[in-house]
């Protein structure tokens, strides 16, 4: 027995339509792609690389940017035009677990898994700061422990036992990496072809002016350079349609505590900025940080750690002070005559009177009759980074403490930028913290 067939009606629903769902582009996915667009030894097939409209942030963004100026990586990708109009860059993001390259040293140890594309990246990433700020880190993973220094024509991770380059471990695995801080006092110049790289970016666009000022601001993060070439930078940006957010002023703002001839920043300010732009720069960067001289930083210091660059110039001394005490050591043992021990503590340090004050509020009494008042808290300290960097980030104080180097500092030094910071407080512009009562701030 055949039945006939049934010819049914298809049953038909109506066609979904979604809204389409973009996945925003974050500093994780900056240093991933640009750890694997670097690990190519080929020529770079990508032309343009649009990252516009997203919170790239800070690493992100700076990473991103060394790809394409980095000396190693240059003429690789001397054809790429990466894009990153209308980002945001924030300085600590969650995505990359707050890693910001000016401060590598907060979240060492690094506990990091090479089987997580993330974290091999990380870890070069690591590798890129220890190049850019002088400084070393050590590796401990099953294979032994490996240290990478910046030293010149060395430029990978050598395995302490073996004096071998160290490989990583086989089918990833975990690392450690212990990243050993630096005040940053070297690292690598924006000169040739990485300036001219810089000033193909600007002329491209970049977008809007405020791109542009993003642009300059996170290359001056990673590099250091001389007066004449940003004096190069300089004119070559007046050649430019900008707008006024992109002005010499702010372009000298970006790069001031980049420049290695200090001795030759008085008679550039001269030639570029009027006697009211440099006071807003020092207003804008800080005193401390526009008289900062790296070959001659005595005297007097008082600095606010919940202020930013104030806890950087803090590190910047305390480092230095510990790199000089192990120096001016070593020499008096070699040098004829030995030199001698003119430290406070007899311990060949450069700091002297180091306290640590804060402002606290002390209640007295109970119930009705109990009263408030402020009080200051005074701690004598020894200078040193281990100390400042057991000091939490967030705490409120001020370190006090005077600076006496004895290296003589170059002829021609910058007396003039010293004058001219007595001009901005003489008249009144600006007053240096050490002249102003302590006020605690919330952070």
């Amino acid at each position: 027995h055949r039945t006939a067939p049934h010819h049914a009606t298809p049953h038909r629903t109506a066609p979904h339509h979604t809204t389409p769902h973009f996945v925003q582009l974050t500093g994780r996915f900056c240093l991933m792609t640009s750890w694997a667009m670097g690990k190519r030894e080929t020529h770079n097939p990508l032309s343009v690389l649009d990252l516009s409209g997203n919170p790239l942030g800070e690493a992100g963004g700076r990473t991103m940017l060394r790809l394409l100026l980095d000396h190693k990586t240059i003429h690789a990708f001397e054809n790429l035009q990466i894009h990153m109009f209308g980002c945001t860059f924030e300085p600590y993001q969650k995505s990359t677990n707050g890693f910001n390259q000016t401060v590598p040293h907060l979240n060492s140890p690094y506990n990091l898994n090479l089987s997580n594309e993330f974290d091999q990246a990380l870890l070069h990433e690591l590798f890129l700061c220890v190049y850019h700020q002088a400084t070393e880190m050590t590796i401990k993973s099953s294979n032994g422990k490996a240290k990478i220094k910046c030293m010149e024509g060395l430029d990978c991770a050598v395995d302490e036992k073996t004096g071998e380059e160290w490989e990583y471990p086989e089918s990833g695995g975990k690392v450690q990496v212990v990243y050993v801080p630096s005040p940053c006092l070297e690292g690598d110049l924006l000169e040739g072809s990485e300036l001219d790289r810089l000033i193909e970016l600007l002329e491209l666009g970049q977008g809007s002016p405020m791109d542009r000022l993003n642009v300059c601001t996170l290359v001056a993060k990673d590099h250091f350079i001389t007066t004449t070439d940003l004096q190069t930078l300089i004119d070559t940006i007046h050649t430019v349609d900008v707008a006024e957010v992109l002005s010499t002023k702010v372009v000298v703002r970006s790069f001031w505590p980049r420049i290695v001839d200090s001795e030759n920043k008085h008679k550039f300010m001269q030639r570029n900025l009027t006697t009211q732009q440099v006071f807003e720069i020092a207003h804008e960067i800080g005193v401390e940080e526009f008289g900062f001289i790296p070959f001659n930083p005595s005297g007097h210091w008082q600095l606010e750690w919940h202020i930013p660059h104030h806890k950087v110039l803090a590190i910047k001394l305390a480092m230095l002070n510990d790199k000089l005490s192990i120096e001016r050591k070593y020499l008096a043992s070699v040098a004829v005559p030995k030199a001698k021990d003119t430290s406070q503590r007899g311990d060949w340090s450069c700091a002297r009177n180091e306290q640590f004050s804060q402002v606290i509020v002390e209640t007295t009494g109970k119930g009705k009759k109990a009263k408030s008042a402020k009080v200051e808290k005074v701690q004598d300290i020894k200078l040193s980074f281990d100390l400042l960097h057991s000091v939490p980030w967030d705490e409120n104080g001020v370190f006090k403490f005077d600076f006496l180097t004895l290296v003589r500092p170059p002829a021609n030094s910058m007396v003039q930028v010293r004058s001219v910071i007595m001009m901005i407080t003489t008249h009144g512009l600006m007053q240096p913290p050490h002249l102003l009562p302590y006020v605690p701030r919330a952070v």
